[in-house]
């Protein structure tokens, strides 16, 4: 699958949302992979998601930037990150992820939407 993929180290993607889609939720399988019998468990990340499409965290970080302009992408970014807060508030809840994840996910959100 990774093959496929139409990534430049300039942060340019070339992913129709459908595609972007697929590989997301590829990574959250593989990640779910990863943690069957696992002693220490992985939460998901957009930093996991990011190393997992071959690229680094502030690439990704400039494509959604590009993404958010464009509507396509923007129900496939949101969907994405509703997984990922998803799974690391239920992980903290129940004491499979650091409880520590919970301010670095929630917590710093909420000061900046104060602010």
């Amino acid at each position: 699958m990774k093959t496929e993929q139409t990534i430049t180290n300039k942060g340019v993607f070339l992913y129709s949302p459908e595609l972007l889609w697929e590989y997301s939720q590829a990574y959250f399988k593989s990640i779910d992979e990863v943690n069957k019998g696992a002693h220490k468990l992985k939460p998901y990340s957009q930093t996991g998601l990011a190393k997992y499409l071959g690229i680094s965290y502030p690439t990704w970080t400039k494509a959604k930037g590009r993404f958010q302009e464009q509507p396509d992408f923007m129900d496939v970014l949101q969907g994405i990150q509703t997984i990922i807060n998803v799974n690391q508030l239920e992980g903290a809840m129940i004491g499979i992820f650091p409880a520590c994840i919970l301010n670095e996910t929630f917590w710093n959100k909420y000061k900046l939407e104060s602010k």
